[in-house]
């Protein structure tokens, strides 16, 4: 909780941290039932097994995650990776608490283009 506060504090203090367009930014239904949660997505199939071990998101609920991360997206700082010929590259570290209450920290990608802003991936990853 401590991580978690620190890292929506350090927004609070620097606005010019935001992700660009948060509050409307968009999260493609695919990224969560063709990558990581399908069972044929190997790729993604770990990133998706992680998520349901830990924080109790599978195929049947993943609007909830899809919600809670585009709900977050406003409350954390983003910082920008890069870019390429889609648009400016942004990641954020958020805290997700997930249906069975356990902290886990997220690791969200994000394209910002001069038309929107979409998540390009999600995963878990321990802090250390």
């Amino acid at each position: 909780m401590k991580l978690d506060y620190e890292r929506r504090n350090t927004l609070v203090q620097n606005p010019e941290l935001s992700l660009p367009n948060a509050k409307t930014a968009m999260a493609d239904d695919r990224k969560f039932t063709h990558y990581l949660f399908s069972e044929t997505n190997k790729k993604g199939q770990a990133k998706g097994k992680a998520f349901t071990s830990r924080l109790g998101y599978d195929i049947n609920n993943y609007s909830e995650l899809k919600q809670e991360i585009l709900t977050r997206a406003a409350k954390y700082p983003a910082k920008l990776k890069g870019c390429n010929e889609h648009g400016d590259l942004y990641e954020q570290q958020i805290v997700l608490y997930g249906n069975n209450g356990k902290p886990a920290n997220v690791i969200v990608g994000w394209i910002n283009s001069d038309v929107s802003t979409r998540m390009t991936s999600a995963y878990i990853k321990e802090v250390t």
